[in-house]
């Protein structure tokens, strides 16, 4: 992890490390770091719980937020989709 990280800061990318620890532990010369401490599990062992939920919230937030950017949202809807991949989508647009 640490070595593509380096890596993309050496080509000139900015780099962003998601975490669902406390920034203290963390070791990662990365830009931004967006630390989700959420704690230890109901069943230990499991990520797919909390740290999972929470992991897969902010990277739709972030998602949705880039396409806004980068001008694929008209009003609340979204635009320049292609149907023919999802079958609720064929449903709302027909």
């Amino acid at each position: 992890m640490h070595g593509v990280i380096e890596e993309a800061r050496r080509l000139g990318a900015r780099t962003i490390f998601l975490t669902c620890t406390a920034r203290e532990h963390i070791r990662v010369p990365a830009d931004l770091f967006i630390c989700l401490p959420t704690g230890p599990e109901v069943i230990a062992g499991s990520t797919r719980l909390k740290a999972g939920t929470a992991t897969k919230t902010v990277l739709n937030i972030i998602s949705t937020l880039a396409m806004v950017q980068i001008g694929k949202v008209y009003g609340n809807m979204m635009v320049d989709l292609e149907a023919k991949a999802s079958g609720k989508l064929r449903d709302i647009i027909e």
